[in-house]
C-alpha cells in the first residue's frame, strides 16, 4: 500500500507501478524484486495467510460481474483485487497502525493481529467494491456528491448547517439530506464529524498538540463536544488514541491533503518534523 511516490514491483515476470493510495495484492509464493529506483517513497507491506489454503480462490470477473457483485455481494466469500485505489487511505491506514503496534508480549497477541488483519481486509473490500458500486452510479449524481463533499471540507471552519449547504447548491435541505444518505450511506452530519475527527487523528498522531488545541484546530466549537464526537467514531478517548498510535515511527510528517488542515497545525507539523532531523 502506497502513500507517497511510486513504488517499482517486478513480481513474476509482471511489471507493476503502485501509486499514491493504491494497493497491489502479491501472490504467496511469487518472484519479487524492484526494476526501478523509487524516490521519497513510504508504503507499508503486510503479510498475511489463511489457515487453510484452499478458501483463496484466484479469479478473473468481468466487470458485468463485479458490479452484480457490488450490488448483491457474495455469501461465502469476499473480493481482494489484485490492484486498485483505496477510497478512503486514512481509514486503512489507521487500522495498519493499530496492526503495527502489537505487541508479542500481550496476551492475546495472536488472536488480537489475526482479527485486525482480517478487518483491514475486510475494509480492503468493501471500499473496493464500493469504487465499483460508484463507477455504475450516474455521472451527475457523482459529480453532484463530490461537489457537495469538496466544498464541505473547504467550509468546515464555519458552522456547517444542511440548510446552508443546500442553500448553496440551490437544493432543498430535505433533498440534500436524502440525496447525501442514499449515496454516501451516512448523513451530512455525521460525514463533517467524521472529517473533523479524522484532522483531529492526524494531529493526535502527529504533533505534540494539547487536546484543547486540537479540539480547536479540528473545528469544534467546544472541548465536550470533541470528547462526545472523539469517543463514538472512535471508541476511545483522544488522549488514550495517541498513546497507543503515538509510538508508532512513521516517516510522514505530513497528512492527507484532502484533509482541511489548518495552516497554523500544518506549520507546527513542519516544524517538528525539522526537529527530529
Amino acid at each position: 500500500m502506497c502513500l507517497k511516490g511510486a513504488v517499482y514491483l517486478q513480481i513474476n515476470h509482471q511489471k507493476y507501478t503502485v501509486l499514491p493510495d493504491e494497493v497491489l495484492l502479491v501472490p504467496y509464493p511469487s518472484e519479487v524484486q524492484g526494476y526501478q529506483k523509487s524516490d521519497s517513497v513510504i508504503f507499508f507491506w503486510l503479510h498475511f495467510a489463511a489457515n487453510d489454503r484452499h478458501t483463496f480462490l484466484t479469479k478473473r470477473y468481468s466487470d458485468t460481474q463485479l458490479s452484480e457483485i457490488a450490488q448483491n455481494g457474495l455469501s461465502d466469500y469476499f473480493i481482494l483485487p489484485d490492484k486498485f485505489k483505496l477510497l478512503d487511505t486514512q481509514e486503512i491506514s489507521v487500522l495498519v497502525y493499530q496492526l503495527l503496534d502489537s505487541h508479542t508480549h500481550d496476551t492475546f497477541y495472536f488472536e488480537e493481529s489475526n482479527y485486525l488483519m482480517t478487518y483491514l481486509l475486510l475494509k480492503i473490500s468493501s471500499q473496493f467494491l464500493q469504487g465499483i458500486r460508484t463507477q455504475h452510479t450516474s455521472n451527475i449524481y457523482y459529480t453532484r456528491m463530490m461537489h457537495i463533499k469538496s466544498w464541505v471540507r473547504s467550509h468546515m471552519s464555519v458552522r456547517l448547517t444542511v440548510t446552508d449547504i443546500a442553500h448553496n447548491f440551490g437544493l432543498t435541505p430535505q433533498y440534500l439530506s436524502r440525496f447525501f444518505k442514499q449515496n454516501q450511506g451516512q448523513t451530512l452530519i455525521e460525514y463533517i464529524n467524521q472529517q473533523k475527527i479524522k484532522v483531529a487523528c492526524e494531529l493526535l498522531l502527529r504533533t505534540t498538540l494539547s487536546v484543547k488545541q486540537i479540539s480547536n484546530f479540528a473545528y469544534f466549537k467546544n472541548e465536550k463536544q470533541f470528547f462526545l464526537q472523539f469517543r463514538k467514531l472512535t471508541g476511545t478517548t483522544p488522549l488514550h488514541y495517541r498513546q497507543i498510535h503515538g509510538p508508532i515511527h512513521t516517516n510522514n510528517p505530513y497528512v492527507d491533503p484532502e484533509l482541511p488542515v489548518p495552516k497554523k497545525a500544518l506549520l507546527r507539523l513542519e516544524r517538528e518534523a525539522k526537529e527530529k532531523h
